[in-house]
């Protein structure tokens, strides 16, 4: 249970920081840039956490996975960003990638 807990964190961590950083992008505001790295190195730590029940490439490939569909979902919504019917697809393909990944 602790594994999917620490999954989330570091999810939810590095969309908050990929959409601090995006902010900056836009508004020039140190604040958001601050934002974004103390919560990459806050995901380090819950990544570190995940190594002690999985493996190095699990791990990438579950935390990769989740957080790019996390990203480009809210990106679409906050930053109006477009999305091709291949990214789409890719997205699908990426999720059915980590159900595999878990699947026992």
């Amino acid at each position: 249970m602790k594994f999917y807990l620490y999954l989330f964190c570091v999810a939810i961590l590095d969309l908050i920081g990929m959409l601090s950083a995006k902010y900056f992008s836009l508004k020039n505001n140190y604040s958001y840039i601050i934002i974004a790295v103390l919560c990459f190195a806050a995901a380090a730590v819950f990544i570190s956490l995940l190594l002690r029940y999985q493996t190095t490439p699990i791990i990438n490939m579950l935390w990769v996975s989740v957080s790019t569909v996390l990203v480009t979902i809210f990106s679409y919504f906050l930053f109006k960003e477009t999305l091709s019917i291949i990214q789409v697809t890719g997205m699908f393909i990426a999720l059915i990638g980590v159900i595999m990944l878990e699947w026992k």
